[in-house]
C-alpha cells in the first residue's frame, strides 16, 4: 500500500499524524509518498523512518517546470498513493488543489482538521 501524505506547514499538534503513521502495517507491504516539505510531511517522513517503513521522496524539479513544479510533483504523487492522508490547520490553495485532484481521479481520501498554529514568532 502507497500512503501519500500532504499537510500544513504550521501544524503545531501532530498526534494526528503520530497515530496515522503507527496505525500503518511494519511489513513491506507500505511505502510512504512524501514531498518532504516543512511540516506535516517532513514530520511524516521522520516519523515512517523511526518506524522502518519505507519512504519515497518526490522533490519539486523547478529547473524543468518552473512554477508549475510543486502541482506536477503532487499530481505524480496522488498517481502513485493507494491512499492520500491531508492534514490541515488552514485550508490552503495548494491543499484543495491536492482533495481536488485526488478525488478527480476517485483515490481513498482521509482529511483531518487538526488545531494549530499559524504562525510562530521567534
Amino acid at each position: 500500500m502507497k500512503v501519500a501524505v500532504f499537510g500544513t506547514r504550521t501544524l503545531g499538534n501532530f498526534t494526528p499524524v503520530d497515530n496515522m503513521i503507527l496505525g500503518l502495517p511494519t511489513d513491506d507491504s507500505v511505502v510512504l509518498l512524501v514531498d518532504g516539505k516543512l511540516g506535516v510531511s517532513n514530520y511524516a517522513k521522520n516519523k515512517a523512518s523511526f518506524q522502518m517503513i519505507p519512504i519515497k521522496h518526490f522533490p519539486a524539479n523547478y529547473k524543468l517546470y518552473g512554477i508549475a513544479a510543486d502541482d506536477i510533483r503532487n499530481k505524480r504523487i496522488i498517481d502513485e498513493a493507494d491512499v492520500v492522508y491531508v492534514f490541515y490547520n488552514i485550508l490552503d490553495q495548494v491543499l484543495a488543489t491536492i482533495i481536488e485532484y485526488t478525488t478527480t481521479v476517485n483515490k481513498p481520501l482521509v482529511i483531518t482538521e487538526v488545531p494549530g498554529q499559524i504562525f510562530t514568532e521567534l
